[in-house]
């Protein structure tokens, strides 16, 4: 039987409800935000049988579930739905829950994003299979470095066999722009820690791309002080393993 999806999107407003209505085959299954006092959680509900069949809701005030998006993600041509979860932490964390509804309500990859965030969702490479863009938060508070500063990286996951890889050095070109903002960064720097923070970000690129020392020559054309160059040295080998936890390079 052919399987076909319509969504309904209207925008979420505070104390109302956002509904992302899919339908697949005879089942109808709608997920939408709800606010439960000063809770902000998340139902997914069953419409044929007008019941909640799963309910993301938050036991504290300050943390909160929200429906982040519903698309394809795993290439079947059906939507996932996919649930956005703030703990209510200083600057963190975030999570993103994969959803299947193929064969009931299935969880099927959890995204811890940390201070991070998802950036986009889309078919960058044209093969009918949505890439996940993310902001890697793996640059915050790198040597003490204050929050407000640090410069995220791009990461990018993909379906492939049957889970989510981390493959973003198999799309290089997704670089080019954080390049320039983190040069751009160096330049307009207007005390020591901006300048590291957008050094370590630019350098970082490089090293995940092995051309490490292009990186350098290009820093310093943005007028990276020595200073910033003799700090980047010794935290050098500590930034290459923070990297490898966070990226196949």
């Amino acid at each position: 039987m052919k399987k076909f999806i319509v969504l309904v999107l209207p925008l979420f407003i505070l104390c109302k409800k956002e509904r992302r209505n899919i339908k697949v085959e005879k089942k109808h299954i709608v997920a939408y935000n709800v606010k439960m006092g000063n809770r902000n959680g998340v139902h997914i509900k069953d419409i044929d049988k007008n019941m909640v069949i799963k309910e993301y809701i938050p036991e504290w005030e300050g943390e909160y579930y929200s429906v982040h998006d519903t698309i394809d993600v795993t290439g079947d041509g059906i939507k996932e739905i996919i649930i956005e979860y703030y703990s209510g932490g200083a600057h963190c964390c975030y999570d993103y829950i994969f959803i299947d509804i193929r064969d009931g309500i299935k969880e099927i990859w959890r995204l811890e994003a940390g201070n991070g965030s998802i950036a986009g969702i889309e078919d960058i490479d044209g093969d009918g299979i949505n890439e996940i863009i993310t902001l890697c938060d793996c640059l915050a508070y790198f040597d003490e470095l204050p929050y407000y500063v640090y410069r995220p990286l791009p990461r990018i996951f993909k379906y492939k066999g049957g889970s989510f890889k981390e493959c973003t050095l198999e799309y290089p070109w997704i670089f080019d722009d954080f390049e320039e903002e983190y040069c751009e960064g160096i330049k307009e720097a207007t005390e020591p820690e901006e300048e590291k923070s957008s050094y370590l970000a630019l350098l970082s690129i490089y090293i995940l791309k092995g051309e490490i020392l292009q990186g350098s020559r290009i820093a310093q054309q943005c007028g990276a002080s020595q200073e910033t160059v003799e700090w980047f040295m010794r935290y050098r080998e500590e930034l290459l393993n923070t990297l490898k936890k966070y990226y196949k390079f």
